[in-house]
């Protein structure tokens, strides 16, 4: 099992910016700040040529994907939009948040559950989270990270993208 944790601003300037418990909604707002939507999209690109690269090296023509954490689907929609690899993709978003889940479009199966709960063993190839781990404690990070690890096939692949956006509650954490 490979992890990959990754870091990306670009050549942005560190800005701190409160979203407060309303962060999809600031995400799908058209009035977004635009610093904040360019932070939470500069690393998707990376996410995408790590998805292409470990389908080309395994020679895979289904793929069986674990978006942990997925809610409104942005990871694995662009994923499909931007994937350079022509292969079955059945998506499975897994988030403890209905009303996200229902915005999901990307995903063939959604799955209503807590991550700390999820227990699903060997049934994806790629693991995807994005902006998760930062949202609960140090005990709580460490058991999704056990119920990822345990979800994946053999051979499978975790790709966690973060960039350190959060508010004044998941500070705390």
């Amino acid at each position: 099992i490979y992890i990959y944790i990754y870091i990306r601003l670009y050549n942005m300037k560190l800005k701190k910016i409160n979203v407060g418990d309303k962060w999809a909604t600031a995400v799908k707002s058209s009035t977004t700040d635009k610093e904040l939507f360019k932070i939470y999209q500069s690393g998707l690109p990376t996410v995408v040529d790590m998805f292409d690269r470990f389908v080309k090296k395994n020679n895979l023509k289904k793929v069986d994907v674990g978006d942990f954490g997925g809610a409104i689907g942005a990871v694995t929609d662009f994923i499909n939009e931007n994937s350079k690899v022509k292969v079955i993709k059945n998506i499975t978003c897994i988030d403890s948040n209905k009303n996200l889940l229902k915005q999901n479009k990307s995903c063939n199966k959604k799955i209503l559950s807590d991550l700390i709960e999820y227990s699903d063993k060997n049934i994806y190839d790629v693991a995807l989270m994005r902006f998760v781990l930062n949202y609960n404690s140090k005990a709580d990070q460490l058991q999704i990270l056990k119920n990822v690890r345990e979800s994946l096939k053999k051979d499978g692949i975790f790709i966690n993208y973060w960039c350190g956006v959060s508010n004044k509650i998941h500070q705390k954490k």
